[in-house]
C-alpha cells in the first residue's frame, strides 16, 4: 500500500490524484475495478495514444452509424429530388392544359361573336329587305306628294336653332338700322333680295321724289325706327314649302321700350345650307311683305 501522500495519475483524465483514491476527483471515474463494475459500464482506458480494443470497437460502431446516416441522407435527398421533379412535371402538365383550355374558350367566344354579327338566315333577310324597301317607298311617296305646304313634327333641334339665329339677326339689325341694303343681303333669301332690288329700281325710275312702295322700316315695322327695339320670339313652327324645302314660321313681338304698343309679325325663314334666312315678313295689318312687293311690280314691264 502506498503512502497517503503519494500521488498517481488518473488513467481516464490524466490528472494527479492521491494514491489511495478510489475515485478521481476530477473526472469522477471509479479507479477500483470492482466499484467501477458496480456503478457503471467499463470504459476503455486511454494510455497516451494507445486505444483499447473496446475503444476501437466503439469507434468502428460510430463510423458505421455515421455511414448509415449518410446513406439515409443521400437516399432522402434523391427521393426529394424525384418529388420535386415530379411536382414540376405535374405543374407543366397543368399549365399546358390550362393554356389549351383558354385557347378553346377564346375560339368559342370568337365563334359566338361571329355568329351574332353574321348575316341572318334567308327568311330573316327577306323580311328585312322587304321592310326596308317598304320604308324607302313610303319616304319617296311622301316627298313626291309634298306639292303643298305640310307641317313638320318638331324635332327639338331645328326650331330651337331657328329661334336662336333669329335673335342673333335682329340684334345686329337693330344696331344698324340705317344699313338696310347690307342687312337684307346678309340675312334674307336670294328670292326676297331679287324682289327688293327690283322694287327699288322701279321706284327710282317711276317715283322719283315720292315715297314709293314701302313707306316704313320693315325691321321695326315703324316709320320712326328705334335702335333700342328688341324682339321676343313666342314660338317657332317647322313646315315645308311647295317644293319640299324646310321652313320655319316664327311668331315674333317687336317691342319698343318707349311705347306701349307691341307689333306682332310672323317671320318666315328658309333653311339655306346650315343657316336660316328670312324669306318674308307678315304683319297683322299689312300682310305679306313679299306679296305686296310682287303686286307692286305688276306694272313693271321688266318684272
Amino acid at each position: 500500500m502506498g503512502d497517503n501522500n503519494q500521488m498517481k495519475t488518473c488513467p481516464y483524465c490524466g490528472n494527479s490524484i492521491r494514491y489511495v483514491a478510489k475515485k478521481c476527483r476530477f473526472c469522477g471515474e471509479w479507479l477500483d475495478e470492482e466499484q467501477r463494475n458496480i456503478h457503471q459500464k467499463p470504459v476503455p482506458k486511454l494510455a497516451g495514444n494507445v486505444v483499447s480494443g473496446e475503444a476501437k470497437e466503439l469507434e468502428e460502431t460510430s463510423k458505421q452509424e455515421i455511414n448509415q446516416t449518410n446513406k439515409e441522407t443521400e437516399e432522402h435527398v434523391k427521393h426529394s429530388h424525384k418529388n420535386v421533379n415530379g411536382l414540376l412535371g405535374t405543374r407543366k402538365l397543368i399549365g399546358c392544359f390550362g393554356v389549351g383550355f383558354l385557347v378553346v374558350v377564346i375560339l368559342a367566344i370568337i365563334g359566338g361573336l361571329s355568329g351574332e354579327t353574321s348575316t341572318p338566315k334567308k327568311e330573316t333577310d327577306k323580311s328585312f329587305y322587304t321592310d326596308s324597301s317598304t320604308v324607302l317607298a313610303e319616304a319617296e311617296q311622301m316627298l313626291s306628294d309634298a306639292t303643298t305646304e305640310t307641317t313638320v313634327e318638331d324635332n327639338g333641334f331645328e326650331d330651337v336653332e331657328a329661334k336662336i339665329e333669329l335673335h342673333v339677326m335682329y340684334k345686329d339689325i337693330f344696331a344698324h338700322l340705317e344699313e338696310e341694303d347690307r342687312l337684307i343681303k346678309k340675312y334674307f333669301t336670294n328670292d326676297f333680295q331679287e324682289i327688293w332690288q327690283r322694287v327699288k329700281r322701279y321706284d327710282a325710275v317711276n317715283h322719283k321724289g315720292e315715297i314709293g312702295c314701302i313707306d316704313y322700316n320693315i325691321f321695326t315695322q315703324d316709320q320712326d325706327p328705334n335702335s333700342k327695339d328688341y324682339i321676343e320670339v313666342q314660338n317657332v313652327v317647322l313646315s315645308k314649302d311647295e317644293k319640299g324645302k324646310l321652313k320655319a314660321t316664327a311668331k315674333v313681338e317687336i317691342i319698343d321700350p318707349a311705347g306701349p304698343i307691341h307689333k306682332e309679325v310672323d317671320i318666315i325663314l328658309m333653311k339655306k345650307g346650315s343657316k336660316w334666312r328670312i324669306d318674308d315678313i307678315v304683319s297683322i295689318n299689312g300682310g305679306s311683305l313679299k306679296s305686296t312687293m310682287k303686286n307692286y311690280l305688276i306694272n313693271d314691264p321688266n318684272y
